[in-house]
């Protein structure tokens, strides 16, 4: 058990890593067991080894290519490996080169030959929480803002150690090859032997992913630190925003405000823009336009804070909901909580004369709730592809002051005070606003507008809840019409944007079928096809009467087939053929429509 001692010493820090024998990593790893095999990448299998103590290492049994066949070149590699030791790189423990012979027969000729056989295996810490790719979700679900910039300046740091003090290049970046920790620091690992030979001009399968891949390197071979640079642009579009698509600034912070349910401090805004513009230079297409990544880590460590981040007001709800059609004057309310021990003024500027706020300004008292009611005046809203909106401002008061004293003036941003600006939207629609409120929908909204924005033409499941939601539960009132296959209906979004929602009638396609019809139909994308954007599909196994008026009862699968595409708002061509002539349509008009078709 020497073997493990050393080890032990080893991940203690008492042992410098070195060479370990190829038994003692057979026997922690049970030979290389299935059941012990934790990984599989480009360049090998990794599997956990058990230490008698019970401490766990990850030993990766490495595939053999130019850097590892050859005895030297590996042993010139692992000397760069052994100095390498920073908290956001996966520590090297040690690792086997090991050559042997053994006599197997020759597949065909059943002549018995003897073949020399080479091990190259790697000694690393193992890091318990996995990989940064299963943690990987869009702003509404999964990681906190913390801990994604936390994720990110750490993976940045840990590059830089690579580039600049190693002359490292990764040449495979990507959330795979970055491991967390129980504390969620980020650790880079399967750098070093895993680029490719410096003088490749092509590119093999098992060097780089496609997606992380710098163009100059998936065109040409051609490898630089700027290549690396690339991939931590995917990586950190990723974190901030689930995917690796060009966002648009505005709309990730929209979706950022409502996941924090309140505005972003200006901590977060910066955070967030900061990330999305660093992301973006890393996409250059010219290597020599990407910062480097001292660069990068700089930008990062000037954010700094001008507030605490609970100085302001929370304001709930961040959007009201108002019926489509209002008869009649209508009010609701807005609650604005001071979570902190200073006295907080706000002021409400009105969107318009339609609107009255009671109070429009006032002090909302430290650790304490305040309502203000909104009246709305009776009005034609007509179709609102648009909201009004409230701008609530909010700034700390000296003690001592009361409402009456508080004037709009106040709040000017010359006035030299930190003035926190919220916009609350109003949302026409022919939703009930107390049937689905905000609460309830606004999470399928933003993931639903994400997805429309980000779509890469892969199928995108919609919860069934959420397709009620817009088309009111399929009312009568959201039937836009009714064809061969299935009833049309409007769905209104909480934008007051609109989506067309189709509930199919029986179509006998088992799931996966049914499935792969859809993904084959959204890669269709032409300026005259209508845009499919999504589905829903669930079968449900039930007893059900058969035949009816039988008394037989039969176990049946019920099929529940609904799709989302486009509105498109002129409805259908044969509505406007008859009124060709009436209405005047142009020649060039009528020609453009057949040349469209």
């Amino acid at each position: 058990m020497e073997g493990e001692s050393l080890l032990e010493r080893i991940v203690n820090g008492d042992e410098n890593p070195r060479d370990l024998p190829l038994a003692l990593l057979r026997r922690i790893t049970d030979d290389f067991s299935a059941e012990r095999k934790i990984g599989e990448g480009g360049f090998g299998l990794v599997y956990k080894g058990i230490l008698r103590n019970g401490i766990i290492v990850a030993v990766k049994r490495m595939y053999l290519n130019a850097h590892t066949v050859d005895d030297m070149l590996f042993r010139r590699e692992i000397i760069s490996l052994m100095t390498i030791n920073h908290q956001n790189v996966v520590r090297f423990l040690g690792f086997c080169s090991n050559t042997h012979y053994m006599t197997i027969k020759e597949a065909g000729s059943g002549e018995i030959i003897l073949v020399n056989v080479r091990e190259r295996l790697l000694c690393l810490e193992y890091i318990s929480n996995g990989s940064l790719d299963k943690h990987i979700t869009d702003e509404l679900r999964g990681l906190e803002w913390e801990t994604r910039y936390k994720i990110i300046t750490g993976i940045c740091k840990g590059l830089c150690y690579l580039h600049e003090e190693k002359n490292i290049s990764h040449m495979d970046f990507k959330p795979a090859n970055i491991l967390l920790d129980d504390h969620m620091v980020p650790k880079i690992t399967d750098f070093g032997l895993t680029r490719p030979n410096e003088n490749s001009t092509t590119m093999g399968q098992h060097f780089g992913t496609r997606g992380y891949l710098a163009p100059e390197y998936e065109n040409t071979g051609k490898i630089s630190v700027k290549s690396d640079i690339y991939s931590l642009g995917a990586i950190i579009l990723e974190l901030v925003t689930g995917c690796m698509s060009v966002p648009d600034k505005n709309n990730v912070l929209r979706r950022w405000r409502h996941r924090w349910n309140k505005p972003p401090t200006l901590l977060q805004y910066q955070q967030v823009t900061r990330c999305l513009e660093i992301a973006l230079q890393c996409r250059q297409q010219e290597p020599e336009h990407r910062p480097s990544i001292s660069e990068i880590v700089r930008s990062l460590s000037q954010i700094s804070p001008c507030f605490d981040e609970d100085d302001m007001l929370d304001i709930n709800p961040l959007e009201l909901w108002l019926p489509s059609v209002l008869k009649k004057e209508i009010s609701c309310s807005i609650e604005l909580t001071n979570n902190t021990r200073n006295c907080i003024a706000f002021n409400i500027q009105l969107p318009s004369i339609q609107y009255s706020a009671q109070p429009d300004k006032g002090i909302v008292q430290p650790e304490s709730k305040y309502h203000v009611q909104i009246k709305v005046q009776a009005r034609d809203v007509r179709e609102h592809d648009h909201a009004d909106k409230f701008i609530v401002q909010s700034m700390k008061l000296s003690e001592g002051l009361r409402d009456e004293v508080i004037t709009e003036n106040m709040f000017h941003q010359e006035a030299g005070e930190v003035v926190d600006e919220v916009n609350l939207m109003v949302v026409y629609g022919t939703m009930n606003p107390q049937k689905y409120m905000p609460a309830e929908v606004d999470r399928p909204y933003y993931e639903l507008e994400k997805k429309l924005q980000d779509s890469d033409g892969t199928p995108m499941s919609f919860p069934l809840d959420f397709l009620k939601a817009i088309t009111c539960n399929f009312s009568s009132e959201s039937i836009l019409g009714e064809g061969g296959f299935g009833e049309v209906y409007k769905g209104v979004l909480s934008s007051g944007s609109i989506v067309t929602v189709k509930k199919l009638f029986d179509i006998h396609l088992k799931e996966d079928a049914f499935q792969n019809e859809v993904c084959y139909l959204m890669g269709i994308k032409h300026p005259n096809v209508v845009q499919l954007l999504g589905y829903y599909a669930e079968s449900i196994w039930e007893t059900m009467e058969f035949p009816s008026g039988s008394g037989k009862r039969v176990f049946a699968e019920k099929l529940k087939r609904l799709i989302c595409f486009e509105y498109v708002c002129n409805k259908s061509l044969d509505k406007h053929i008859s009124g060709i002539v009436r209405t005047h349509y142009t020649c060039t008009l009528f020609l453009s429509i057949c040349l469209s078709i």
